[in-house]
């Protein structure tokens, strides 16, 4: 027997079209089978934009009404709301505000702003203006692109869930086919303008990305909570997007934007989650926050990165990203949020996990601020000089270092001038020789290392006391 509480489920998923026949066999089973003085009863709701209330006459009229909607299934269909019948502005309107809702717009928005700050710090004193607007409209692109096919993938679940049932997707307002279509243009859209008015490196990152998002993390929302990690990483991508965009390529110095983007995250969405665990629940979310019932864990892990972040303002500085101001500043404001993360480690909750929420919001465009007003221009064609502690021994230094701890002896022939040089490590040990080509990270090749086997034992045998007689 199904309870008004089941009923209502089923009824909040009749948002989706695909469902309307469920719930409307549902409901009538409900209305056949259900003892209507019951305390229970159903509560008031809206489907279709149809006013429902509770009194068990109108469970027939229920039915009937989704039955009608379930004949027509095109987009001209009363979930539609007599689209028909809107002028040509507002039908433009329309379908604008149908895009921005896919490509989660606010979401994208962020994502450009960390892309262009990447692009400012990683340029010289000048500023290369239309290369910046092109590389954010490419971002723009493939971030909207990746966010459709979440989306898409997403449509039974977001349907579940209150903050995301009335999405394009899962309240009928798109198709399918139609929002595919959209994801496809925006993605081959903008990964060609990276491509063409960048360099292929950007494009690469942005393609991967795109990948990374669709194709990794939202699977992994319905398997994990690693998810949760897995999201910082797509997020720390598009920063490294606008430096490849400025420079052409990938300096120690991208990693400090990667690191912010990174730390930043995970309290931010750990708060988040927190908030709307009961939601997530819904939507069948593997989050940590539904796990950890008492949000020790959540809130620990959004501390812990908190801390983190504490020292990336230090080493902007130790790379020659920034000034020495801009560390202390880092600190400050990262010590701010910190202390909301402590007190929702103290304290959880959903109004300390709020608090942290709204801090994170603030602390991140203060700090990509900070760090743009703080920087310094980076070097053309030359490596840019940076303030490391003495106590850090230099690249020579680690090779001397390597040379006294490993069994092998290494000659380096490294030219520290030219980053296209071609480069090479020459290595003896007791076993033979080899060669190493060190090309650009992460493009590292397979070492040769000769041939291991032994052709008989006779021979080995008399090799092993040539040896001997030598030493």
């Amino acid at each position: 027997m199904f309870t008004t509480k089941n009923i209502f489920k089923v009824m909040q998923d009749a948002r989706s079209p695909t469902m309307i026949k469920v719930a409307q066999a549902e409901l009538f089973r409900f209305q056949t089978t259900t003892n209507y003085s019951t305390k229970s009863t159903l509560p008031t709701f809206n489907i279709f934009g149809v006013r429902f209330t509770s009194s068990s006459s109108s469970s027939s009229a229920t039915a009937q009404k989704l039955a009608e909607c379930g004949k027509e299934t095109s987009l001209k269909s009363a979930t539609r709301g007599g689209y028909e019948t809107y002028s040509a502005p507002r039908k433009v309107n329309y379908w604008l505000t149908v895009y921005k809702q896919l490509a989660k717009f606010r979401l994208s928005a962020l994502v450009v702003s960390t892309s262009a700050a990447g692009f400012v710090l990683g340029s010289d004193e000048n500023i290369n203006w239309e290369g910046l607007a092109w590389t954010c409209i490419g971002t723009m692109a493939a971030s909207s692109c990746a966010n459709t096919f979440n989306q898409l993938s997403e449509i039974k679940y977001d349907a579940l869930m209150k903050r995301t049932h009335l999405r394009p997707l899962p309240s009928a307002r798109i198709s399918p086919a139609h929002a595919l279509a959209f994801a496809a243009l925006m993605g081959v859209g903008g990964v060609s303008i990276l491509a063409c008015k960048t360099n292929e490196l950007t494009a690469g990152l942005g393609a991967a990305n795109i990948w990374l998002y669709a194709a990794i993390y939202t699977p992994l929302k319905q398997i994990s909570v690693i998810n949760t990690w897995v999201g910082a990483l797509v997020g720390a991508i598009p920063p490294l997007m606008g430096w490849a965009a400025a420079r052409g390529e990938l300096d120690p110095q991208a990693g400090a934007l990667a690191a912010v983007l990174y730390f930043w995250q995970l309290p931010h969405f750990l708060a988040l989650a927190w908030m709307f665990k009961d939601d997530y629940a819904l939507g069948k979310h593997r989050m940590l926050s539904i796990v950890d019932t008492t949000g020790r864990r959540t809130a620990a892990s959004a501390l812990r990165n908190c801390v983190y972040l504490l020292p990336v303002g230090l080493f902007s500085y130790a790379v020659g990203l920034t000034t020495l101001p801009f560390a202390v500043e880092a600190a400050a404001v990262t010590s701010y949020m910190g202390f909301y993360a402590f007190k929702f480690y103290s304290s959880p909750s959903t109004a300390s996990a709020r608090m942290l929420f709204r801090s994170s919001l603030l602390h991140l465009p203060i700090l990509m601020t900070a760090m743009i007003i703080h920087r310094i221009p980076m070097k053309v064609g030359e490596e840019q000089p940076m303030n490391l502690p003495e106590w850090m021994p230099s690249w020579q230094g680690m090779m001397v270092l390597a040379e006294s701890v490993l069994p092998i002896r290494i000659e380096s022939s490294i030219a520290s001038n030219s980053a296209s040089e071609e480069k090479s490590i020459s290595a003896k040990n007791a076993n033979g020789s080899f060669e190493v080509d060190i090309a650009p990270f992460p493009f590292i090749s397979v070492p040769h290392f000769p041939s291991m086997s032994c052709p008989s034992r006779a021979v080995c045998d008399k090799d092993d006391e040539t040896d001997l007689n030598k030493t």
